[in-house]
């Protein structure tokens, strides 16, 4: 495991994969040992890359973006006659640039999203009442997007500080 410093900003890279990342003025992506600053925002960043070795000539975006949050709301719903869990999440705006929101996400038609979304509901649900953080995966893949919403993949609690 490797360490760069920049700043206030703490990058732990391994194998040039980006695992997790604190800032509290930018959202970096950083890919072997170059950084890009793709927009200000204050959050907690674990940026997933696609599969295969990024070279300097080219670099694979990255798939999914997960960020550490608090939860406004959480909703069961119907759209176009399929069932989602909808997160309201505190005011940063994350997903594909097509349909970047603060609203994400989960369809729950099938079977296997049927069991998750009662665990996930459960979570969020405890997490909002709480005020505890959790970490929300979001895909960055703009044909997942849903009435110009972002989806999400899955959400985890995260520990509290002692």
């Amino acid at each position: 495991m490797r360490t760069l410093c920049k700043a206030d900003s703490q990058f732990k890279l391994i194998h040039g994969t980006l695992l997790s990342y604190r800032d509290s003025m930018n959202l970096t992506r950083c890919l072997k040992n170059t950084c890009l600053c793709l927009w200000t925002i204050t959050v907690t960043v674990i940026c997933t890359l696609m599969a295969g070795s990024a070279t300097a000539s080219s670099v694979s975006p990255p798939t999914q973006v997960s960020i550490a949050t608090q939860l406004n709301e959480v909703q069961r719903g119907t759209f176009d006659g399929r069932d989602y869990l909808t997160l309201h999440i505190g005011g940063h705006e994350v997903g594909p640039s097509s349909c970047r929101s603060n609203i994400l996400r989960m369809d729950t038609s099938s079977e296997t999203g049927a069991a998750r979304q009662e665990e996930i509901e459960t979570l969020a649900l405890s997490a909002m009442l709480s005020r505890t953080l959790v970490m929300i995966v979001v895909p960055l893949d703009a044909s997942q997007c849903v009435d110009g919403k972002p989806t999400f993949t899955n959400l985890y609690l995260l520990p509290t500080s002692p």
